[in-house]
Formats: structure tokens, C-alpha cells, sequence
């Protein structure tokens, strides 16, 4: 089986960014990323093939469960996800789009990231990229990414709300802010003020001290500060 994924084109631009991301989407070998498998483009249409994973996403079992995880599980899956962030960025390559609708669940159980519509390759992991738009899923977002700045550390940042997410069942911020708007702003002022405050969830949660003091560790404000996804595997999941 072979899933397919179509992108509409707006112009010749949009077929050679498409094309040029594909490119190196299909060079990506990890057993925690989606294989990319061809590329087409069709009456204005781009299609992108890549290998089918059976079992649905960690977003549809949470919507199935109603409830957090297990904190066994939920430390697999975060590792699983920091293997293939730690991968991608090596690649040079930001996935823009963490979160549990993009982890797919292979039909062992493992977790595969998905979903690189919104990725961006840099020349080097330590650059960011400014793209003056906001890119990606709202209550995952790190504070800078408001500001349109990407690198590395912010799919470390989304990956912290991904895991609180998984454990309580909750998306990040839903009961602090009215909507995705006022989210924006108050993570817009938490990147200006440098002060961070982190969600209420974090510390309502029921979950060890040291998975705690992981996803604290993830939800560091200054991007330069963050520990990167090889610094967490190191820290937390040796």
C-alpha cells in the first residue's frame, strides 16, 4: 500500500519548491520517519507518495482514549520522535508541524513523523529560518515562531506540548486562552517580555519527575537555551 498526498500548485514557483523539498524528502532513510516514495505533477496538482502506515495517528487514539496516556507510552513515542527530529536535523532539514496528528503509528507500534508540507531545509541546523508567517499548529508553536523564526529548536518546543498533550489528554493552553488568536498573542508577549509561563497543564499533570522535568526542559523560552533533540535523548530516555 502506498498513501498519497496532493498539494494544489499555484504556479511555476510553488512546482519547483515542491519538487526541490521532494528531492530531499526522498533521500530521508529513518525507521522513525515516513518514507517518501515519488513524485508527480499533474494539471496543477502535485502529488507526493510516500508509504502507508496502517494504524492511524497518536491524535486519533487520544481522540479514541478521551484521556491522557500512559506515561510508559508516552515515553516511547517522544523517543521515537526525538530519534527522527534528531535525524531531520542533522539533515539540516525543520519540520515546522510537530505535533500528535503528525505522528504516525507504524503496525509495530512505533512512531513515524509525517506531514513535511511545512518543512523547511537549511544549510546548516543552526540557522533559522525568517519567513515573517507563522507556520504550523497553533498550541504547539514555540514563542519565537510567532515572530515568524524557525530552526531546530522549535520543533524540540512542539514536541514539549506534544508530550503534554499525550499525557493529559489536553491540548497545550486550551483551558488558559479563549482561542488560537489570543494564544498567538500571549506567546507573542511571552517572547517580547522574555518571561516564560508555562502551561497550567504542566503543572496540574500527573506524571513522574523526571518526565516532568522533560518537557520543562523542552518548553526552555530562549531558542539558543533549548537542549536539541540528540541533548534530550542524552538526558532523559539513555
Amino acid at each position: 500500500h502506498v498513501a498519497c498526498k496532493e498539494v494544489k500548485l499555484g504556479d511555476e514557483v510553488a512546482v519547483e519548491e515542491l519538487d526541490r523539498e521532494y528531492r530531499v524528502l526522498a533521500t530521508l532513510e529513518h525507521p522513525n520517519i515516513v518514507k517518501v516514495l515519488g513524485f508527480l505533477v499533474h494539471q496543477g496538482h502535485g502529488r507526493i507518495f510516500m508509504e502507508w502506515v496502517p494504524s492511524g495517528s497518536v491524535q486519533s487514539v487520544l481522540q479514541e482514549t478521551k484521556r491522557g496516556l500512559r506515561e510508559t507510552i508516552v515515553r516511547r513515542y517522544v523517543q521515537e520522535a526525538l530519534q527522527g527530529l534528531a535525524y531531520l536535523h542533522s539533515r539540516g532539514i525543520v519540520h515546522r508541524d510537530v505535533k500528535p496528528g503528525n505522528m504516525l503509528l507504524a503496525s509495530d507500534g512505533s512512531v513515524k513523523l509525517t506531514d513535511f508540507g511545512t518543512s523547511r531545509t537549511l544549510e546548516h541546523s543552526e540557522e533559522t529560518v525568517q519567513t515573517g508567517t507563522v507556520v504550523g499548529t497553533v498550541p504547539y508553536l514555540a514563542p519565537e515562531c510567532v515572530r515568524g523564526t524557525y530552526s531546530a529548536a522549535s520543533d524540540v518546543w512542539a514536541l514539549g506540548c506534544t508530550a503534554l498533550h499525550m499525557i493529559t489528554g489536553r491540548t497545550p493552553w486550551v483551558d488558559e486562552v479563549r482561542d488560537n488568536v489570543a494564544l498567538i498573542f500571549r506567546l507573542g508577549n511571552i517572547a517580547v517580555a522574555s518571561q516564560l509561563i508555562l502551561p497550567q497543564a504542566l503543572e496540574n499533570a500527573e506524571m513522574s519527575v523526571e518526565f516532568r522535568a522533560f518537557i520543562t526542559s523542552a518548553l526552555t523560552l530562549d531558542r539558543h537555551e533549548r537542549p536539541t533533540a540528540r541533548d534530550l535523548l542524552h538526558d532523559f530516555f539513555h
